[in-house]
């Protein structure tokens, strides 16, 4: 039970974490990129990147479903999407596999070269790309909805330093921006690299010599006076239209992030980490602009991020751009401790005012919810116990033949034996003793009492479990006691009754106050036996109803018993998922 109630609260706590995230970011511009955004993901060894990067915009972004990402590689899409368990069909994202041969120079240093050939040598791979890439202009021009203008595209290229496919980073990055350009009047495009040195074990020579070069070309990439040209768009006629560059760097911003942290350690999960990164800084450069009453974008914001101002302090002393890396941290409202101590303290509350003792009630109004008042028992021991007809009926049983002058020297018992034998004990027996005792059993099931205290709840909702617990243990006001005090009167009370049937037993005949006739022997017989029905039957009908009583009251104690360790185990139980579940969160 434990075990189920604290993962119930760690659901509760992580719904209540992203629900609170998801409201307090609503409204506040931070959680909502302004235009539109495309993440182009470069390589094979990119693709992981790819899900965890679309997950943090669905989760962290209001408009994450409008984003299009786009990732080019040589593998086979099919044997890709069964080892990452994907989807193939998905709108939000277009995967394009050139039709490039690597199989041959996979071990070779050549690999880069053979590549890039194959690809300016095949026409079905750039006809392919162009396809791809303007199905994806397309789409993204469908979620125009969800931004708030469409005159910037942000395009966020991501690629590994030693992914060998990154050697066509300046034909896919400018053959995408010219694409987009036709449907956006400015296309703003950042470069992050991903550096995986835990990684590289097996391939730690070729893979830091691809890396290192790779970043010599950037260099080259990034100069001022960095110029290119190709024919790289292709119509559906297969005409080839050139694209050019003009002496600039080829990307606005360039990111170089590591596997290792600020110290030089390894982070586990680096690639997810990266993954956030990437995500905080399109967005804290994307991100969705505040507006003053006038409709006007609002330029008063303390955390307003300035990307010319962050370039040009980051210009090297020759006047080139310089590389911008990134480390992570965050500074969350603690959403979880706070459910969870909410959770604590109202639980504490909880378990005190359920502790409470109902205000003014006595012992007879705890008697009284349990069914145990004197009235109650007599009542239910009253229904059990037959009517004045049933005694009075034992009148016509049958007699010896035996005359008053033998009776009037004999006490009531031996008259009662010389005129009916043993047939009126065993009269009473049968049809009004056992019946009562059988009764007693049906009205006394187990579970009586907890069935009696159920249905007393729903009138009395303030009595609970821990009045249960408190109430039928012993101590000075408990029912426990009372009930106790109940059995031991009513035992007195049957001590006194067998005495005094007793008493009367030993009484003799001829000093009972019934008329006698003269002269008429039958009818003094006949008085006999009414006295000895009204001086001795009905009060062991009496005597019956106090043992029976007494009985049912010693059931109840049992029953109380059981109902004390029942409702005992229940508190104990809430007291120990309060010790053990739901702990006060530690302070930092």
């Amino acid at each position: 039970m434990a075990a189920r109630m604290k993962h119930s609260l760690e659901q509760f706590a992580a719904s209540y974490t992203a629900e609170q995230e998801r409201q307090g970011s609503l409204g506040d511009g931070r959680s909502s990129i302004h235009y539109p955004a495309l993440f182009l993901f470069v390589g094979d060894l990119v693709a992981p990147a790819l899900p965890v990067v679309r997950e943090i915009n669905r989760t962290k972004w209001d408009n994450g479903d409008g984003v299009v990402y786009v990732q080019v590689g040589t593998e086979d899409l099919d044997q890709q999407e069964e080892r990452r368990g994907e989807r193939a069909e998905d709108s939000q994202v277009a995967r394009h596999i050139l039709p490039l041969s690597t199989a041959q120079s996979e071990s070779s240093k050549t690999l880069r070269k053979d590549i890039y050939r194959q690809f300016h040598d095949s026409d079905q791979a750039l006809a392919g790309l162009n396809r791809t890439l303007r199905r994806v202009s397309n789409r993204i021009a469908e979620y125009g909805r969800l931004y708030s203008s469409f005159d910037r595209i942000y395009v966020t290229v991501v690629t590994r330093a030693d992914d060998p496919l990154n050697v066509l980073l300046p034909e896919l990055t400018k053959l995408t921006e010219t694409i987009l350009a036709q449907s956006f009047k400015s296309v703003q495009t950042d470069l992050h690299v991903l550096v995986s040195e835990m990684e590289q074990v097996n391939s730690y020579g070729y893979a830091s010599a691809a890396g290192l070069a790779f970043l010599r070309e950037l260099d080259y990439m990034q100069g001022l006076d960095y110029t290119f040209s190709g024919r790289l768009l292709v119509t559906e006629d297969g005409i080839s239209i050139p694209v050019t560059h003009p002496a600039s760097p080829l990307f606005d911003l360039v990111y170089i992030l590591s596997d290792k942290n600020e110290r030089g350690t390894g982070v586990s999960g680096g690639w997810i980490e990266n993954a956030e990164i990437i995500c905080r800084i399109c967005l804290l450069k994307n991100r969705k602009q505040d507006m003053d009453a006038a409709g006007t974008i609002s330029s008063t914001g303390a955390n307003t991020y300035n990307n010319t101002s962050f370039k040009n302090n980051i210009r090297t002393t020759s006047d080139q751009h310089g590389y911008a890396s990134a480390g992570y941290a965050e500074i969350r409202r603690p959403n979880k401790p706070i459910a969870l101590a909410v959770l604590y303290h109202f639980y504490r509350h909880l378990l005190e005012q359920m502790r409470k003792e109902p205000e003014d009630w006595g012992i007879k109004d705890k008697l009284s919810f349990f069914g145990l008042d004197p009235i109650t028992i007599e009542r239910k021991i009253d229904g059990l116990l037959p009517g004045e007809d049933l005694v009075s009926g034992m009148s016509g049983i049958m007699t010896h033949n035996v005359s008053y002058a033998d009776l009037k020297p004999l006490s009531l018992r031996e008259a009662e034996r010389a005129l009916f034998g043993h047939g009126a004990e065993a009269y009473f027996r049968d049809n009004v003793a056992r019946k009562v005792e059988e009764r007693v059993r049906q009205r006394s099931t187990e579970g009586a009492l907890r069935q009696q205290a159920e249905q007393a709840r729903d009138e009395h909702p303030e009595v609970g479990y821990f009045q249960w617990a408190a109430w039928s243990n012993h101590g000075m006001g408990s029912v426990r006691e009372g009930l106790l005090g109940l059995i031991r009167d009513k035992s007195m009370q049957l001590e006194s009754a067998r005495a005094v049937l007793e008493q009367r037993l030993q009484e003799q005949v001829q000093d009972q106050p019934f008329k006698r006739a003269l002269f008429r022997d039958k009818q003094n017989v006949r008085n006999v036996i009414d006295c000895i029905l009204e001086r001795v039957y009905v009060p062991k009908v009496e005597l019956l109803r106090i043992e029976n009583e007494l009985q049912l009251l010693r059931i109840y104690d049992t029953e109380m018993e059981q109902l004390h360790a029942f409702s005992r185990g229940i508190t104990q139980s809430l007291r120990d998922w309060n010790k053990h579940c739901v702990r006060q969160p530690k302070r930092a």
